[in-house]
């Protein structure tokens, strides 16, 4: 599912503003009731390999080198987990030893002369209009501009939004998300990332095709053996990771993370609260008082 809707975070964040919100989490009388959890999701920039500079590995290296993610959590009230990598912490197949390319101004202008772009360049990067996302692109604008990248942003309603980052020539860039449909690291490629999404239409806004890589996708989805469930798992965390490493296909940015305040009538094992992926749910292990 294309992650433009409201998550639980933005939710939370209307019915209680940044002070409200400080006030309810770091409430001792709620500590029980305030439940944190990791979702199925993760944050992210595309960058158009259709439109240049985006086609040159090493400008779209120096993007990812260039943006403050510590920074644009920090925006957002810390309700996220920087990340370097595809697949969101509660996946099968995440690597947490995995860090990616690192926060690095000075490397990132490095590149950009490397690839003939030493004096900067003028993009455009695409959003939502409502909010968190005009304070994304408004963090990430001032990182890339920090580098010589001068980006003009392009606020647009849903529509819009969707229909131009999925023109073949429509977006440079887009700050975006994505919530797996199912859980399993699969679904964090076919749909995004597959050279059969990078078709006008899809939702690959990055239109990254690389040939190895299908394969080895197919190869790994064709693993359903259960007793080789860890080598389906092992192989799409190296898929992943060569897809960042070797072609930096994307800019991850973060993970954001799910937040819920329960009844105080709720009762049940609080495990039962954090974890919204395991389903079904254990509505016999729960009760209202």
């Amino acid at each position: 599912m294309l992650g433009i809707e409201k998550n639980e975070a933005d939710i939370l964040g209307e019915i209680f503003p940044p002070a409200k919100y400080a006030e309810v989490s770091q409430n001792p009388a709620l500590k029980d009731r305030y439940v944190t959890a990791s979702q199925l999701n993760t944050n992210y920039m595309t960058m158009n390999f259709n439109i240049k500079p985006f086609d040159d590995i090493r400008v779209r290296r120096a993007v990812n080198m260039a943006i403050n993610k510590q920074r644009l959590v920090q925006v957002l009230n810390n309700r996220g987990t920087v990340t370097g990598q595809i697949l969101p912490p509660a996946m099968g197949g995440f690597d947490a030893k995995y860090r990616g390319y690192p926060y690095d101004p000075d490397k990132a202008k490095a590149l950009l002369k490397e690839a003939g772009q030493g004096d900067g360049f003028t993009t455009e990067l695409y959003f939502q209009n409502v909010d968190p996302w005009p304070r994304m692109a408004q963090s990430i604008q001032q990182d890339l501009a920090a580098i010589g990248i001068k980006a003009e942003l392009r606020g647009l309603d849903l529509a819009a939004f969707i229909g131009t980052a999925s023109k073949l020539d429509g977006a440079p860039m887009t700050v975006t998300e994505w919530y797996a449909d199912f859980p399993d690291p699969s679904n964090f490629y076919a749909p995004i990332l597959s050279c059969g999404a990078a078709v006008e239409g899809g939702y690959n806004w990055s239109f990254y095709c690389n040939k190895d890589i299908e394969a080895r996708a197919r190869s790994a989805d064709a693993i359903t053996d259960p007793a080789r469930a860890q080598e389906r798992l092992d192989t799409w965390r190296d898929i992943m990771a060569d897809i960042m490493d070797n072609d930096a296909a994307w800019v991850p940015l973060f993970n954001p993370n799910r937040y819920s305040l329960r009844s105080e009538r709720l009762k049940g094992d609080p495990s039962l609260f954090r974890d919204i992926i395991a389903q079904p749910f254990s509505f016999d292990a729960v009760w209202v008082e």
